[in-house]
Formats: structure tokens, sequence, C-alpha cells
């Protein structure tokens, strides 16, 4: 016994028990009580760092498996159900500001994750995770713990090519609608016909959620053509501002940020040389409506939003230079020939009606 105590007093000993229990009473010294407790709050900061990357380990084996049925560790991520061959260029968009997406789709996850691959490459700031389910059922939409997720957007299965209306949308909003007592966060629907607009809305508006955004490709297209007529050249510019180049970039600012723009006429400014290194294109009325007519009689305040091309750098945005555009639209009747037709044409012909000047056909 003697022995045993004797082995328990050595100073080996002692200092493994200084570390694991630095108050012990037999301490006297309080110098050894610091230095005991400084090494005792080293070992836990390291057990603390070896335990999170194990456990980040763990998490990305887990999702690394997308053929498998496995729910995704993932939270206040962006949840994409469905998908077709528009979602990669939306999805790049977002997984480039690095959040989290999880896609789940009734589509070979082989495919998806191709489709990604091919899209996104390996430089992208966020992270993808795709699982194989039916996104109108319940048990699925866990996988990728879409109650959980910050927001979701409903797709169709199908290009507009293939299946021109958004008949799977409303079922999948009807689907969610039934599971989602929970869900507070935003909420985006992807429709291709005004009936299905309107009806989807209606459906997303009996929820919980925070924000309900229902956007009509249609109508953005054909409003989006009727501009490219009216405007030269708009066309090539819009395709600048879709490159990488941060110089295209399309943004809004403040007025008051700007030189000599408050309290001047939006027809009077001058729009290359009033912010630096940005061309201003438009502005946002009263209305929360972007307008880009050059002649306008608006009165510009402090509050005031522009529409922009330019990161702010001095380096001139070159879309603007685009062959044969001007930001000021025709103020002569024009004549007009529409060659084909598509569903929802009248989108189209209802902007070129307002934006036309009178007499035109």
């Amino acid at each position: 016994m003697a022995d045993q105590e004797g082995e328990v007093d050595s100073p080996f000993w002692r200092a493994i028990r200084a570390i694991v229990n630095p108050f012990e009473d037999d301490f006297a010294s309080v110098p050894t009580r610091i230095v005991s407790c400084f090494l005792a709050s080293i070992g836990m900061v390291f057990f603390g760092i070896l335990v999170g990357m194990v456990t980040q380990t763990v998490e990305d084996a887990v999702n690394s498996f997308p053929n498998m049925r496995i729910p995704a560790i993932v939270s206040n991520h962006v949840v994409v159900n469905g998908w077709n061959s528009s979602a990669p260029l939306a999805l790049s968009k977002v997984v480039g500001t690095g959040s989290k997406v999880a896609i789940i789709s009734n589509h070979p996850p082989d495919e998806v994750i191709a489709e990604v691959r091919d899209k996104l490459g390996s430089d992208r700031g966020g992270k993808v995770y795709v699982r194989l389910g039916n996104p109108l059922v319940k048990f699925d939409l866990e996988r990728v713990r879409a109650m959980d997720a910050k927001t979701i957007v409903f797709l169709s299965d199908s290009s507009y090519r293939e299946n021109p209306d958004s008949k799977d949308v409303v079922s999948k909003t009807l689907a969610f609608r039934g599971s989602s007592n929970d869900f507070q966060g935003n909420l985006v629907a992807v429709v291709n016909d005004q009936r299905d607009e309107t009806l989807v809305e209606s459906i997303l508006n009996g929820t919980q959620a925070k924000s309900v955004q229902i956007v009509n490709a249609n109508k953005l297209l054909g409003r989006y053509l009727a501009q490219v007529v009216v405007q030269r050249g708009l066309n090539s510019v819009v395709r600048e501002m879709m490159t990488a180049e941060s110089a295209t970039k399309l943004d809004f600012v403040q007025a008051k940020s700007g030189k000599g723009l408050v309290d001047e006429l939006y027809s009077n400014i001058d729009r290359y040389n009033s912010l630096a290194g940005r061309t201003i294109v438009g502005y946002v009325d009263p209305d929360d409506q972007v307008r880009i007519s050059a002649n306008d009689d608006f009165r510009i305040t402090s509050a005031t939003k522009l529409l922009v091309i330019g990161d702010g750098s001095r380096r001139r945005a070159e879309g603007v230079s685009a062959s044969g555009f001007g930001v000021r639209p025709t103020e002569t009747p024009e004549n007009v020939l529409v060659c084909g037709w598509r569903r929802n044409m009248t989108d189209m012909l209802t902007e070129l009606d307002e934006t036309l000047p009178p007499k035109s056909r």
C-alpha cells in the first residue's frame, strides 16, 4: 500500500491529477492551480475541435450518397422541389453566393448530379445535395429537410417545350400545403400559365410562410421580347450582363449616392457620369415598377432607387457600348411584324401596346 501511495504522489501522477482536476484541495500553490487550469482549458478546446472535425467528416460522408434514401444533414438551406433543363442556370446564381441547396426530384440522381457538375463546376462556394424521391410525398420531403429550409422553390419536372403548362407545380404546392404547418420560410413557385399563377398563389397564401413569390416565366418572356422590340440592341446588353464580368453587373443604388441627382428630373440627368463606374439605365417609380424611359419627367428624390449597370469601378460596363443600343425608346410610330406564334403571346402584345409610340401598328 505504501508503494501504491507513493506512486500516486509521484510528480507524474500529480501532473495528471492537476490537469484532470485543477481545483484539487492538496494543491496549495496558486501558480500550480493557474497552470493546471490553463492546461485543462487547452485540452478541452483541442477535444472540441477534434469532435467538430469528426462530425463534419461524417456529415459529408452521409451527404455524398445521393442514390441512397438517407436524409440530408442540412439546415437553413434552399430546397429545389423538382428539376428541369432550366434549373441549373438558376441554381448557379444561388450556389454562387455560398448557400446550401438540396434537390428533391424523381429524375435519376446521376443525371441531376451530372448537370449540376457541368453547369456549376467545382469552384462553387456552396454545397449541393441531391436526393431521389417523389416531391409530392411528405416522407420524401423530409429527406431534404424541407421544413428546416429558409426557401423552397417549386419547379416543373419538365421543360416548357415538353410540357407547356404547370400542372405538376400545382400538385406540388397542394401537397406541400397539407404538410406545411410548421414552415415559416420563403416560398417561390415558377409557372408557365396565367391560370396556374393565380391558382398556385392562392394555394401558397394559405400557408404560414414568411413570403410567397410566383414567377410566371411566360409573362416575363413576353415583357422582355416587347422591350427588345422597343429598344434596339437591348438583347446584346442583357447578354453582356449575364456574363461573369463584374463591370456588367445589374444593380439598384440610392439616388442620394450620386452627384447632382436629387431633385432633378430623370430626363435631365447625366446617366453616364453621375455615378462613378456605373451607368444609369432606369429607376423605380413610387409604385415599385422599374422604368427605363429616358424622357420621363420624373422628379428624383433621395429615396429613389436607380437601376444601373456596373460595379462602381472605373472600368466602363462593356454592355452599354453594344451595337445599336440606346436607352431612349423611339418616339415616332412604328410598324412591328411578328413572325410566328406561341402560347400566351398576348403578354408580349399587351406590353408592346403600352410601350410603343401612339399610332404604331
